[in-house]
């Protein structure tokens, strides 16, 4: 797999070989989605044969670094300044700086929580921090300062909502 970047000005293109990872031991078998932190860093799970890991390329020394200790999935969004992440029945907050997990919510443990609900998959997070993931069947909006998760029912069953975004008015 490769990192590229394209210079609009000169229109050229770099690319930079992952062929190994500190720490990571694995073949390296792909990147999933990408999102970029404040300070432009590329930020993509990492397909390994053991799973995905979170990674994050630096774009000033073209190092590669992967989170410690966790297991990644789908990326929601930076909207806030930090690196978010659906997995599985998690949302979880990065601190790009630190490369460290601050906040984990784990939808299932929800005590509203429909029973048709699984599933999770991308969205969006507002400025403020609180998250819209599409959950089969619904959107879960998470108040990220409190940890309540509202439920939206979405109009079509078996519906899995997916890449949510803002628009120019922060409708999500």
């Amino acid at each position: 797999p490769y990192v590229g970047t394209l210079d609009p000005k000169t229109g050229s293109f770099t690319e930079w070989h992952i062929n190994s990872v500190p720490g990571i031991s694995d073949e390296i078998l792909s990147l999933r989605d990408l999102t970029f932190d404040p300070d432009d860093n590329v930020w993509f799970p990492l397909r390994i044969l053991s799973g995905d890991v979170m990674a994050r390329f630096d774009v000033k020394t073209h190092q590669i670094a992967t989170v410690p200790n966790y297991r990644s999935g789908q990326f929601i969004t930076n909207g806030d300044g930090n690196v978010w992440v659906a997995h599985g029945t998690q949302c979880t907050r990065i601190n790009p700086k630190t490369m460290m997990v601050e906040a984990r919510w784990d939808w299932n443990k929800a005590p509203n929580k429909p029973a048709d609900a699984c599933c999770s998959y991308q969205g969006v997070i507002d400025k403020n921090g609180n998250g819209y993931m599409g959950v089969m069947n619904y959107v879960v909006a998470l108040n990220a300062k409190t940890g309540n998760m509202k439920w939206v029912p979405v109009p079509t069953k078996w519906a899995l909502p997916r890449r949510g975004v803002h628009d120019a008015i922060r409708r999500s």
